[in-house]
This record gives C-alpha cells, sequence and structure tokens, in this order.
C-alpha cells in the first residue's frame, strides 16, 4: 500500500467517524512534518462519503427530524401500546419510511388536488416530505446510483445537500459539500466547465458567503433557491 500511495491517489469511501481519523491524520502530518510520526503517504489519501453512507444517514436524519409524524404513524399501524425509539435500528426506519411512501401514493392525487393552491407552509411542508424528501432517500442507493446513471446521481447529491442545507445538518451537509466541489474540480480538469456553469456559479458564492459575515437567514433562502432553480432548469 505505501509503494502504491508513493505514486497514486487512493479514494477513500467511508463514514463520518473514519473520515475524521482520516482527516486528524492529515493534519498532523502538516502540521508537524518532519516531526510527525505519520508517513506522507497519508496526503494521498482522499476521504470520501460514500454512496451508501449517504443514504443511510440521510434515511435516519429524514427520520430523526420528523420523528412526531412517524411516532404517530407508528402508533396508529402497531397500536399505541407499541414504543418507538428515539433511535430505531436501520431496518425499522426504512420500514416506516417506506410505508409512509406506499401510503402517500394511495391518497397523493386527491391530496394534491385538494391541496393545489395552498400556501400553508406546515401543509406544503408535509406534502414536501411525503412527494420528494422520503423518495428521493429511499430511491438514492438501491435505484439511483445503482442503476449506473451519473447525471442522476450527481442531481441527486445536489437536491441531497440542498435538504440538508435547508434544515441545517452540518455534517451531512458538509460532506455533501466536499462531494461537489471535489466532483466540479474534475469537471474543470475535463474542460467541461459550460455544462456545469451555473451549479459552479453556486458552488462559488457559497465559498464567498462562508468567507464573509453574510446574515444566516439571507444566505439560506438565497441558497436553496438558487440550488433548486437548477434542478429545476436541468
Amino acid at each position: 500500500m505505501n509503494i502504491y500511495l508513493e505514486k497514486n491517489v487512493l479514494i477513500a469511501p467511508m463514514d463520518y467517524p473514519g473520515q475524521k481519523n482520516i482527516r486528524r491524520a492529515i493534519v498532523h502530518h502538516m502540521t508537524n512534518r518532519e516531526r510527525s510520526d505519520v508517513p506522507p503517504q497519508i496526503l494521498n489519501i482522499i476521504p470520501f462519503i460514500g454512496p451508501l453512507h449517504v443514504s443511510l444517514n440521510s434515511r435516519e436524519t429524514v427520520f430523526l427530524i420528523n420523528y412526531d409524524f412517524f411516532e404517530k404513524m407508528y402508533h396508529s399501524i402497531f397500536g399505541s401500546r407499541k414504543i418507538l425509539a428515539k433511535k430505531p435500528k436501520p431496518y425499522r426506519i426504512n420500514l416506516l419510511l417506506d410505508l409512509a411512501f406506499k401510503g402517500w401514493l394511495l391518497v397523493k392525487e386527491s391530496i394534491q388536488n385538494l391541496f393545489h393552491n395552498c400556501k400553508d407552509p406546515e401543509a406544503r411542508t408535509f406534502i414536501d416530505l411525503l412527494n420528494n424528501i422520503i423518495p428521493l432517500v429511499l430511491d438514492f442507493y438501491p435505484i439511483i446510483f445503482r442503476s449506473g446513471h451519473w447525471e442522476a446521481y450527481e442531481e441527486a447529491m445536489l437536491r441531497m445537500w440542498s435538504i440538508f442545507f435547508d434544515i441545517d445538518v452540518k455534517i451531512t451537509t458538509n460532506y455533501h459539500w466536499h462531494f461537489l466541489v471535489m466532483f466540479f474540480i474534475g469537471k474543470i480538469l475535463n474542460i467541461q466547465l459550460l455544462r456545469h456553469l451555473k451549479l459552479l456559479f453556486i458552488l462559488l458564492m457559497i465559498t464567498i458567503w462562508r468567507i464573509f459575515t453574510v446574515p444566516y437567514e439571507i444566505r439560506q433562502i438565497v441558497l436553496i433557491l438558487l440550488s433548486r432553480l437548477f434542478i429545476r432548469q436541468r
């Protein structure tokens, strides 16, 4: 491995704890240089959030943020005496997300017709959860990623980022951000800049706004609108 890393870069898909340790080792080496006991090959390891981790983390995050809704749904299906843990096992989270989406499909048309012109934020948030967010987190790995369709995967990562940026999930948002930055650096090196100019503009704005003191509320609203505008126009 050391011989390989002397001349090559290793992309290492891993979850948050794994990335945290690798990044600490990189910082330790860069800070201490020759005095560091970490070999210089560590600089050629690029920790990268993989699609499976994105899928698992996003499902758990959506469940935890909407726990009250899923708890009521769980009691209505399995009985009021059943207790839903605050942080259930992944299989139970997957089951509840799937049940919510399948139930939504049964009433989707009538609900959308009823609330077509509704501007109530609670109603629109609830519809967005059932119609957009839950299907995205359910389909991200088994369908979008495994289909091998890169453009769909790219768009799904952007949608994931805009959702978690909206609800301010810092760890998940930062790793989606790292993916997008690395991806578009690769696009620039391959001279495919014009096709992705809109999203590059968004990423540059985020970088600038992270450096300067822009009010958080304004930054959040504008960036969400820009990212979703890009998705609609693709």
